[in-house]
């Protein structure tokens, strides 16, 4: 029998997991607003306190995936991931505030954004067509994005390039530094948020796909969490449960009580 998936490394986490985070309905999906930090920082406390009592567990809930559970650690790392490459969630529905923005153009006029735009999106077909030359892409799949038919599909084609720089084909396999493809993704993310229409882009199905797969990922490690949570108030109780099995977005961490300090011998 296999073990539970411990790995906590974001990319080949993200990797294991998306088989089961592609397979759920997007529009049942809520939007993430869970902080990464807090999830990984509260789950691999919760994982290293029940990890060592994984047959205990299992004896008394047989019902329970507890394997599931303790990948919650290295699910929060997926998340992390899927958060980079996703569009940032409304600031204005957030309960963070937004970071600051680093594109230092965002205020220059549309037309000049748009036609920046393009040009992004030629360096990533240029590449492309390289990759399909050597027989590493599929000519098809390039068809797709040279389909030039205006600014809202000009924007979507860049976010379906370089989502395929991340294709085990085609990763680690192109010159562009990460600092750019996190520029020219969110300047594409800003285009269609401002040349969309706003009841479409509300809507679930029309939300970027890498969006889409942030919510999937927050999905499966809410889901494994709670299960964690379970498992920890079986084997803790209700009063120790915080401190070995932390909810997700705790910000308190709870300390075990100090040992007492043994008494020194008596004098004789």
């Amino acid at each position: 029998m296999t073990g539970p998936f411990l790995l906590e490394d974001p990319l080949a986490a993200w990797t294991h997991f998306r088989p089961a985070a592609l397979a759920l309905r997007p529009e049942a999906l809520p939007i993430c607003r869970l902080d990464a930090d807090l999830a990984r920082t509260n789950t691999q406390r919760g994982v290293a306190a029940i990890l060592p009592l994984r047959d205990k567990a299992r004896a008394h809930l047989p019902q329970l995936d507890v394997d599931r559970a303790l990948e919650s650690a290295a699910l929060a790392f997926a998340l992390t991931h899927a958060i980079d490459r996703a569009p940032p969630a409304d600031p204005s529905t957030s309960a963070t505030p937004a970071p600051a923005d680093p594109d230092p153009d965002h205020a220059l006029p549309l037309s000049t954004r748009v036609a920046r735009m393009f040009a992004d999106r030629a360096l990533l077909v240029l590449h492309l067509r390289v990759c399909v030359g050597v027989g590493a892409l599929a000519q098809d799949t390039l068809d797709q994005i040279l389909e030039d038919r205006g600014p809202i599909d000009g924007a979507r084609d860049v976010l379906a390039a370089e989502a395929l720089l991340d294709t085990d084909a085609l990763r680690d396999k192109h010159p562009f530094p990460a600092a750019w493809r996190t520029l020219t993704r969110r300047r594409a993310h800003r285009l269609l948020a401002e040349l969309t229409p706003s009841n479409a882009a509300a809507a679930a199905s029309e939300r970027d796909a890498a969006g889409r797969e942030r919510d999937a990922y927050a999905q499966l490690l809410t889901a494994a969490h709670a299960d964690l949570r379970t498992i920890g108030q079986v084997l803790f109780g209700e009063k120790q449960l915080d401190a070995k099995v932390p909810p997700l977005q705790s910000r308190t961490l709870t300390r075990a009580p100090a040992k007492p300090t043994p008494a020194a011998p008596a004098t004789p």
